[in-house]
């Protein structure tokens, strides 16, 4: 286990940082939702999408919307949606 640490550690020093490597808080709902639009309009090969709720309502609806022009111009799109908390029948 130690070895495996120390090799993380001695590796991460030649890698480079990119865009992705990046945190950043958003504390309004608002700019949230920009942000997932930002993420999902940018996106050039996949997108890899989970989500735990959708409603029939405006939000729902356009972050699906994005989804689908993405799928549109060429992105795989991943969707996860959690059965349980949507009502989802197994059958």
């Amino acid at each position: 286990m130690r070895c495996l640490l120390v090799l993380l550690i001695n590796s991460a020093a030649f890698v480079q940082p990119s865009p992705a490597d990046t945190l950043r808080v958003l504390d309004d709902d608002t700019a949230a939702l920009h942000a997932r639009f930002e993420l999902i309009d940018s996106a050039q090969w996949r997108i890899d999408c989970a989500c735990f709720e959708l409603r029939a309502d405006d939000v729902s609806h356009a972050i699906l919307a994005h989804l689908w022009m993405a799928a549109r111009s060429g992105v795989e799109v991943r969707l996860i949606v959690d059965a349980y908390g949507n009502h989802i029948s197994s059958s």
